[in-house]
């Protein structure tokens, strides 16, 4: 079945590109607001939902939850 964009290898790509796009939105709204960070998200098909989590929580996050502290 190799191909088929089923395989882990793909889900974890999509993962990837998914963290950096929220922990970029994230960098935006500490300077540009909430408003330009869901814009940003509706742009890369960030589901409503979790746009809503991550703007709704955006002005208690100092720091990204994971990946980002080091």
């Amino acid at each position: 079945m190799a191909g088929n964009g089923n395989s882990p290898k793909s889900c974890k790509r999509t993962d990837q590109r998914t963290e950096a796009i929220v922990q970029h939105a994230i960098a935006l709204m500490s300077v540009a607001g909430v408003q330009e960070a869901a814009r940003y998200l509706r742009r890369f098909n960030v589901a409503p939902e979790t746009i809503q989590r991550i703007v709704g929580n955006g002005r208690r996050r100092l720091v990204p939850l994971r990946g980002g502290a080091r």
